[in-house]
């Protein structure tokens, strides 16, 4: 050992010098403990344990991870105790500390608080919640609050979560409040469900705020917070809110929850996708179908299916507008139910390539699909609305066969009543529609399939007719839909 600078602790190692190595364990510079804490436990020296056993709460956690590693060489068996409780958080052996209990709460916040290792910060603040002590709460918070990774602070959260004290709420509010960043994204979603975990009323407004103004994942945490709760009259609101409705609708599915009011029940079936169930309720259902048909592109083929099953008339006008305003999106869902043995199946994709247009697989089943709320006209309006402007599965070339449709538009001048006046105006209106055409060296040209033939028909008929106003109310009386 030199007079005046650090131990030499590799000359003490080779002169097997434990009293040089214990006076080391004592030296200001960290390296030099570190170092003689692993040469003691190489040289196997019993008069190290009891010096070694008070190097696992050094301020450094090298020393005292070398401490614990040169205990174990030595054959040392900790008790249950508070040396016991250092060893075991110096060795990282997260299991025995859970066995240990509240007696591991100080090294731990100490590792917590002061190791240069994430990962080990993680697992500290883990176990300090699976030992649920409120003794941990403040240096949690601390940890949340200010901790440099991001990591760390999501595991506070949880932590603060399973130990459920009240006191946690401020702190994790506040994170939840911090707004959408993409570093703290797992910090604020970690958050949001530790407040669900605790289960406090006052944090319900802040969680709906998140839940409808935020797109991340933050956003189904929020949700299921509220949830957790208990707060099932807020999550029934929310399901009236298309920015969030399938989120709640799968949470509240999740928890068994059973709605006792009507309006409540039908729209969790709309949001689960339960059309059958929606269809058996008949006549109560459509005035959300209606609505619902609107804010909801993804479902809006089999919301309109399910109208037309129904058949009441009072949902004509908002099913014609949809076969009428969009044929393309109307003849994908077309296909895709001659793909599939239904809607909501999961069988593989298999197209029967004995057909060049896929639409006749099932054209007889929509028909029958449409009849109960178009009667007469079914066929008419299906093949004036476009539902044959398909996509061959063959050359992928979107074809449209105008004389057929052209030649329904003119059996509809020759019907004259409130309905077939209503068609022709939607023949009138019906606007041009882009598809894909061929595949050039620069991708999918565009084309355009131009109904001005059957729009001027139409015209003509109307003009003939004294141009007749649209009228929707007409839709209702079931006589006007016979031919």
């Amino acid at each position: 050992m030199s007079l005046f600078g650090k131990p030499d602790v590799k000359k003490l190692l080779s002169q097997r010098n434990v009293n040089g190595l214990l006076k080391a364990l004592n030296n200001n510079d960290d390296y030099v403990r570190e170092s003689s804490a692993n040469s003691l436990g190489e040289i196997g020296d019993i008069r190290a344990i009891e010096p070694l056993i008070a190097a696992l709460r050094d301020p450094c956690p090298s020393v005292r991870n070398n401490a614990a590693f040169a205990l174990k060489r030595l054959g040392w068996h900790p008790d249950k105790n508070e040396s016991g409780a250092y060893y075991w958080v110096s060795s990282e052996d997260w299991e025995k500390c859970l066995d240990i209990g509240s007696l591991a709460i100080v090294p731990l916040v100490e590792t917590m608080l002061t190791h240069y290792s994430e990962y080990t910060r993680m697992d500290a603040a883990t176990t300090l919640g699976k030992i649920g002590s409120s003794q941990a709460l403040k240096p949690l918070i601390f940890v949340l609050l200010n901790d440099k990774d991001f990591n760390v602070r999501m595991h506070a959260a949880e932590a603060l979560g399973q130990i459920g004290d009240v006191g946690a709420l401020a702190p994790l509010l506040s994170i939840l409040q911090m707004g959408e960043t993409t570093d703290m994204y797992l910090v604020r979603e970690a958050a949001a469900i530790a407040l669900g975990e605790i289960g406090s009323k006052e944090a319900v407004d802040v969680l709906i705020n998140v839940a409808i103004k935020e797109d991340s994942r933050v956003r189904p945490a929020a949700l299921k917070a509220i949830g957790n709760i208990g707060a099932f009259d807020v999550l029934t609101d929310l399901l009236k809110k298309p920015k969030v409705s399938k989120y709640v609708a799968e949470i509240l599915n999740e928890i068994g929850f059973v709605p006792t009011k009507k309006e409540t029940k039908v729209r969790l079936l709309l949001q689960l996708n339960k059309w059958e169930e929606l269809e058996k309720l008949g006549k109560a259902v459509v005035p959300i179908l209606i609505k619902a048909a609107s804010e909801q592109k993804d479902d809006r083929f089999v919301i309109i299916e399910t109208l037309a099953r129904i058949g009441d008339k009072s949902s004509a006008n908002v099913v014609l507008d949809y076969l009428f305003e969009h044929p393309v999106e109307f003849s994908k869902g077309v296909v895709k139910h001659s793909f599939y043995d239904d809607i909501n199946s999961k069988t593989t994709y298999v197209p029967n390539y004995n057909f060049e247009h896929p639409i006749q697989v099932t054209l007889s089943n929509y028909f029958a699909t449409y009849a109960k709320l178009f009667d007469n006209y079914t066929e008419l309006i299906l093949k004036v609305a476009g539902y044959n402007a398909v996509e061959s599965l063959q050359n992928y070339e979107w074809t449209y066969p105008l004389d057929e449709a052209e030649s329904v538009v003119r059996k509809l001048c020759g019907i004259v009543s409130p309905v077939s006046n209503n068609l022709l105006h939607k023949v009138a209106n019906k606007r041009n529609i882009e598809v894909r055409g061929i595949l050039t060296d620069y991708g999918w040209k565009l084309r355009v399939l131009n109904f001005e033939s059957m729009r001027e028909l139409a015209r003509i008929e109307l003009i003939n007719r004294g141009n007749p106003e649209y009228d929707p109310f007409s839709y209702l009386s079931v006589d006007e839909w016979k031919i």
